[in-house]
């Protein structure tokens, strides 16, 4: 039944990250191929929760991504009344359903700021964030910053001083504030909860301008614009936004740990990240050969948590148990000090939680996926070749700060340099520059500041040069080779989602040299991307 049900996901015409739930299949149990049939009948007449109120009948609700079914689920609770959806109940079979969206939420920073997205677009992520604790706003702070390597901007909300806030200058300012054009959270808002916000809607818009250290000093300068720099006690902790917190300081943030192993659910999984899959075997029966100086990533893939099968129900006393520290793989564990969510605590209730909201209000259609072909696909193997010569992280080195230029600028940046004029006219060119959040008449990395005041044309020269010498090397030719025609010059197919990046290319024109070097393998999630990314050979 399991390898039916799989079989009827690659062929029910659903995307990657779509999570069909289906109520009732009925199907005879000893004949498989009837579940292919069953399982698309009821993905196409499916229900879309976020297309508002779904009829009382439905056997079957779509979900397009976790992050369209994490800002239903956010839009429910917020409501009142998610307990009397029935795909809740089977998702998390719990009743303390406020415990089951903040672990839900907190778990895995990734799909969130697509989430928020759309909870603002429909004037739900305030009231939402509203209903969570100072320690549980913190927690998702911090996820942010360690999911997408947002250090900069970490020392930037954090180095406030121990100022007053100042009301004048800070009402004068708030027009002018570095994000005013993305994003105007309201002034209620706590500053916790408008950091949490303005962070994942400049994710998901400007992920390029939010990881360039000048936003970095813009975010700081108004900062301290909109505080008294004479030493005061701090202000309350529900001063609304935009006065500072002295709870939003950097030592104030919640420790590192896991979550709490006592929700379980048809959902609940390890923080297990993309790059941490199997593999598929090598098509050509040879060990993989990474490039000179990578790490061996080989690992293991978990569908749901190995914990599952011994959890234990919550205590009904009225004092339940403190949250448990929750046991990891043994891979999971060498990382739980980089990688592993910032653990939140059953907080207290938040001073003010604003009325329900309505149930019926529809959240935005999710994106379609954008989709071209290119001449260039050879272009993404440069993200291993970066990942491996250190100017990223990715999934096994999460703590690694990296360059701060977003990964598809950086790809702009060399493609253009490599390829040359072609490039600009090539497809790729105009996807690379969406991705990064920029006009396509922008000029890539228009704000980025090499490192050390080095001219910018300079440091280009040097990182081209830097990287051609380490792919030659890993092919093992010699420095007269030109990598234009044997690694760039490769046609593909690429589909692009909120949460990943697909590039399809073909099996029979793909250089075994490139097979052998490791240049095709997945490199997962990167942070710099704020993207999985995929290679598939057909």
């Amino acid at each position: 039944m399991e390898a039916a049900l799989e079989d009827a996901a690659s062929e029910s015409g659903l995307g990657h990250e779509s999570i069909l739930c289906v109520r009732r299949l009925a199907l005879p149990f000893r004949r498989s191929p009837p579940v292919s049939g069953a399982l698309r009948a009821e993905a196409s007449g499916a229900a879309r929760p976020a297309g508002g109120p779904v009829p009382a009948g439905a056997n079957a609700v779509l979900f397009a991504d976790r992050a369209e079914l994490l800002a239903c689920l956010a839009r429910d609770w917020c409501a009142g009344n998610a307990g009397g959806a029935w795909w809740w109940t089977v998702l998390f079979p719990r009743n303390d359903l406020g415990a089951i969206v903040r672990r839900v939420w907190l778990n895995d920073a990734r799909p969130l700021p697509a989430a928020f997205a759309r909870l603002e677009a429909a004037g739900l992520a305030s009231p939402f964030l509203a209903k969570f604790s100072p320690v549980d706003l913190r927690a998702l702070w911090q996820n942010f910053v360690q999911t997408f390597q947002l250090q900069d901007l970490a020392a930037a909300w954090s180095e406030t001083g121990h100022g007053k806030a100042n009301p004048a200058a800070t009402r004068r300012s708030l027009d002018a504030a570095p994000w005013s054009a993305w994003i105007t959270p309201p002034v209620s808002l706590g500053m916790d909860a408008a950091r949490v916000l303005i962070t994942a809607i400049l994710l998901e818009r400007v992920p390029a301008k939010i990881r360039s250290r000048s936003f970095a000093r813009e975010i700081r300068a108004w900062i301290q614009q909109s505080t008294i720099t004479d030493h005061v006690s701090g202000p309350p902790s529900n001063e609304p936004f935009p006065f500072v917190e002295e709870g939003s300081r950097k030592s104030e943030l919640a420790p590192v740990a896991g979550l709490p192993a006592d929700l379980p659910s048809a959902l609940d999984q390890e923080p297990i990240l993309d790059g941490e899959r199997v593999e598929p075997v090598n098509r050509l029966g040879r060990e993989r050969i990474a490039l000179p100086g990578a790490s061996n990533r080989n690992s293991i893939t978990t569908a749901r948590s190995p914990n599952a099968a011994a959890r234990k129900e919550r205590s009904t006393d009225d004092h339940p148990e403190p949250p448990r520290t929750q046991k990891h793989s043994p891979k999971i564990d060498e990382q739980k000090s980089k990688v592993a969510p910032v653990r939140f605590e059953e907080a207290r209730s938040a001073p003010s939680i604003p009325a329900a909201v309505d149930e019926c209000i529809a959240l935005p259609a999710a994106a379609a996926p954008d989709c071209i072909s290119t001449a260039w696909g050879g272009s993404l193997y440069l993200v291993n070749v970066a990942i491996a010569l250190g100017y990223y992280g990715d999934f096994a080195s999460p703590a690694r700060t990296g360059l701060a230029l977003s990964l598809w600028d950086f790809l702009a940046l060399l493609a253009g340099r490599m390829i040359g004029d072609e490039f600009a006219e090539d497809p790729l060119s105009r996807l690379f520059a969406r991705l990064s959040g920029r006009a396509e008449e922008e000029p890539p990395a228009a704000q980025f500041e090499p490192p050390a005041g080095e001219p910018p044309a300079i440091w280009l020269e040097r990182i081209c040069h830097g990287m051609q010498a380490r792919v030659l090397a890993s092919l093992g030719l010699g420095d007269d080779c030109d990598l234009r025609d044997l690694v760039l010059n490769q046609q593909a197919k690429i589909e692009t989602s909120p949460a990943r990046l697909d590039a399809h290319f073909s099996l029979a024109d793909h250089p075994i040299e490139l097979r052998l070097a490791g240049l095709d393998r997945d490199p997962g999630w990167v942070p710099a991307g704020g993207r999985s990314i995929y290679f598939h050979y057909e």
